[in-house]
């Protein structure tokens, strides 16, 4: 495997420590198909590419109605890696990057009985300035969009997840332990504490929630989170009643209520 250790250290020297995540799960005799199409590779990099609030997603021809997700690929054999992040951001969406933060390394197996396939992947987080996102590699990809992180945690989630295939249930593990490091890593510190936290801020103490939930569910489960302060205080203060994703607590809290 050439992402090793002497690949890796540099990176966590230059662009900090990442979460750790592991996952473990059954997969198809497709998707086992697909994962060693390559048997020289057992890895990927995915990339959050922000610009303000919003972030690039991509979709591919093979992919179910309604599934985007974050663009990335894999570093070949001799190239620098944050040359291949630059490259694959190019070529999947069209735009230029500054890579950021380390956010994630997640270690998984595949299990397809009686094979067993490992695999990391690196999740980075870069920053654009371009506008307007255009797939270079249209053999690869069919289309890409800005969306938001609140989109990620809470309509996208819910769709990967309702394809039923473990892929996805492993893309909705990474953009979870994503979302959570990506925020912590933000320069404007703790939501938690801020004096007008934003709906967006308060998406990192929303992820991993089971919607629709109500009210109660929604602080207690942001409180378990670690929030506090004036955020906690502003998610207390949303009306009464049931919500069905993410978008509706923004929409609340935009509202002020």
């Amino acid at each position: 495997m050439h992402v090793d250790e002497r690949v890796l250290a540099p990176l966590r020297a230059r662009f900090g420590e990442p979460d750790r995540l592991t996952w473990e799960g059954e997969i198809s005799e497709a998707e086992h198909a697909l994962v060693t199409y390559n048997p020289a590779r057992m890895h990927d990099v995915t990339l959050f590419i922000t610009n303000g609030e919003r972030i690039a997603l991509i979709r591919k021809p093979p992919f179910e109605e309604g599934v985007w997700r974050p663009p990335g690929g894999g570093i070949k054999p001799g190239e620098d890696p944050v040359a291949a992040m630059e490259r694959e951001a190019l070529e999947e969406t069209g735009l230029r990057v500054d890579v950021r933060r380390y956010l994630v390394l997640a270690e998984c197996r595949f299990l397809y009985r009686p094979f067993e396939v490992p695999w990391r992947t690196h999740v980075f987080h870069a920053t654009t300035e371009d506008e307007e996102p255009v797939p270079r590699d249209l053999a690869e990809i069919e289309a890409a969009r800005w969306g938001t992180l609140a989109e990620l945690a809470g309509p996208l989630r819910a769709r990967l997840l309702a394809t039923g295939r473990a892929f996805w249930r492993y893309r909705v593990a990474l953009h979870d332990a994503a979302l959570a490091a990506l925020f912590r890593s933000l320069p404007t510190g703790n939501p938690g504490a801020m004096a007008n936290p934003t709906p967006i801020e308060a998406q990192k103490y929303l992820g991993g929630i089971d919607y629709p939930a109500s009210k109660q569910q929604v602080v207690e489960h942001a409180r378990g989170q670690g929030a506090e302060g004036a955020l906690l205080q502003a998610l207390e203060s949303i009306p009464d009643r049931e919500y069905d994703g993410p978008n509706a607590v923004s929409a609340a809290l935009a509202n002020g209520a």
